[in-house]
């Protein structure tokens, strides 16, 4: 993973090496981290409830995280949209329609695939 201590910081300033790719390359990382974080969070929220509610043991968690794993993966390479997964969703499990409901298919992904901070 990409580090940039206060020293690291200091010899790019010098170097003139600060540019808006860099600053950009910058944000992406966070971005990233941010993200896989948040993904940790929830799959393990996932996680206990099945565990503690429906009585999932290691193997079907096991199963369940490679899965997410696999999606995740398919989101990441645009071969699947999130709209295309909550669509799905809405359609073949309407009992929970109405979670999903406040979630529109397109809340946080602009067109062009960025995430949409709410900010435009």
């Amino acid at each position: 993973m990409f580090q940039l201590n206060r020293e690291r910081w200091r010899e790019i300033k010098a170097s003139k090496a600060f540019t808006e790719r860099f600053i950009s390359n910058v944000i992406d990382v966070a971005d990233s981290a941010a993200n896989l974080r948040a993904t940790r969070h929830v799959t393990a929220l996932c996680c206990l409830v099945l565990r503690d509610k429906y009585g999932f043991g290691g193997a079907r968690l096991r199963r369940l995280l490679v899965g997410i794993k696999e999606q995740a993966e398919a989101v990441n390479s645009r071969r699947v949209s999130m709209a295309d997964i909550i669509s799905t969703l809405q359609e073949e499990v309407p009992d929970i329609s109405t979670f999903w409901g406040a979630i529109q298919p397109e809340d946080g992904v602009k067109s062009n695939g960025q995430t949409n901070t709410g900010a435009d």
